[in-house]
């Protein structure tokens, strides 16, 4: 969670209306849990508290009767019980926006902003047979920040400014279990929501991260890319982003892309400064390249093996359950994405490339229709008046504000400075623009 802390302290989020910490789930339906009494510090020592994620634990059975069973992979099942997650009202706005995100591509922004992991070990799948299957996932849902590297400190945001925010999951109905295994149910659903606390012993304004989907229609080869690091959900930012990643969604596993990876011949983006490129087995290979190297590489049964036979081209950025066969386009297979920014593990705030104008890509492919659907994750820059009220804020109370807990008895006298990294000599303008700021 965070690399250089001594472990994080976990609160439980009650549901509205005095629903409880462990509420039951209505397929098709929203849950909505209470951020109002998250804690800001710690209760013991000038600490203040840092929201890391969120853990999302939903707990129940998939039933397959009929003999018509289907094998579900662990990431389709995420799809089969979340459709949606609406977090809004934080002090900036809304941390994730439910035409942002969906059940069907959670195993990209989830891992991702992980880390490049995801908040649970990967199980075993469930299995066709008939009978009741029982399943317990867990989600770490980023909190408007990227746990990759450098970024994790840089990007966390004060548990104070999730006051009092409202987390609505929206429950996926049992149709989308059915259509991936027909005959299929879901029962005993129920969920836990616990926040991720870090205590450190400093105030900092964090650099928001923000995940936008860009959707716009297939029309020959150009692809734009509307509101391009300008489309946002939060307040008090200025209109562009630094791109910590930007990838177009496949067709696969019914994410609602327009294409599919292997038919991609060609791609050129000016703005990436990429040149007319045919090599695309090399491109995905050098973007996947940046990936954490922290397992050995799988070894598979054989070459021609069957779907969920043990091969490194299962799980991110492909499908969890694929099929490593012989094939001329074997690494372009199963993509979730194809990548134009993926960010390397070690990726800093100071590394990221502004967008600020709608700017269109090239990618020449077969068979493709619909509509082009591209997820991307942005650094936010705050305006002035933003910096002003986060002063505000965590001096206000006076001898009991947050800055007097923290600097006991100078808490007043602080000022927001920019936080530069410690690996950096010099730092040109650019390279300063989405650095954090620290009350010092």
């Amino acid at each position: 969670m965070d690399f250089v802390g001594t472990g994080p302290q976990l609160w439980p989020l009650k549901v509205a209306g005095g629903g409880g910490e462990n509420p039951n789930l209505t397929q098709g339906s929203p849950t909505t849990f209470q951020f109002n009494d998250l804690p800001d510090r710690a209760p013991t020592g000038p600490l203040a508290y840092y929201l890391v994620c969120l853990l999302l634990t939903i707990q129940g059975s998939f039933v397959q009767s009929g003999g018509t069973g289907n094998v579900i992979a662990r990431d389709r099942l995420v799809q089969c019980l979340v459709d949606s997650i609406d977090w809004t009202n934080a002090w900036f706005g809304t941390p994730l926006s439910k035409q942002n995100n969906a059940g069907t591509f959670w195993p990209v922004i989830e891992f991702v902003a992980g880390g490049f992991k995801y908040g649970q070990p990967q199980a075993n799948q469930i299995a066709a047979a008939d009978g009741a299957h029982p399943f317990s996932v867990t989600l770490a849902i980023p909190a408007a920040n990227d746990r990759r590297g450098r970024l994790v400190r840089d990007t966390s945001s004060l548990a104070l400014l999730f006051q009092p925010s409202q987390l609505k999951l929206n429950v996926a109905p049992n149709s989308v279990a059915v259509g991936f295994s027909p005959g299929a149910t879901i029962t005993g659903l129920n969920a836990r929501l616990s926040a991720v606390l870090v205590p450190r012993q400093e105030i900092v304004l964090a650099t928001p991260m923000e995940w936008v989907l860009h959707q716009t229609a297939v029309a020959g080869n150009a692809v734009l890319i509307p509101g391009f690091g300008r489309a946002s959900g939060f307040t008090g930012i200025e209109a562009k982003g630094g791109v910590a990643f930007l990838g177009e969604l496949t067709s696969l596993d019914n994410q609602g892309g327009s294409f599919l990876a292997n038919n991609v011949s060609n791609i050129q983006f000016q703005w990436r400064g990429q040149v007319l490129l045919q090599d695309i087995v090399g491109w995905v290979s050098a973007m996947f390249g940046g990936l954490p190297n922290d397992r050995p590489q799988q070894t598979p049964e054989s070459n021609q093996g069957t779907a969920g036979t043990i091969n490194d081209y299962a799980g991110f950025p492909r499908l969890d359950d694929t099929l490593a066969a012989g094939s001329l386009t074997i690494d372009l297979n199963n993509l979730r994405f194809f990548p134009w920014v993926l960010g390397g593990n070690g990726c800093g705030l100071a590394e990221l490339q502004t967008a600020d104008s709608d700017q269109t890509y090239y990618k020449t492919t077969s068979g493709e229709t619909g509509t082009h659907l591209i997820l991307a994750e942005y650094a936010k820059q705050w305006q002035e008046p933003k910096k002003a009220a986060f002063v505000a804020l965590c001096k206000q109370g006076g001898p009991n504000s947050l800055a007097n807990c923290v600097y006991p008895g100078r808490g007043d006298a602080l000022q927001l400075r920019p936080r530069y990294p410690r690996d950096k000599h010099t730092i040109t303008p650019d390279q300063g623009t989405y650095l954090p700021f620290q009350l010092i």
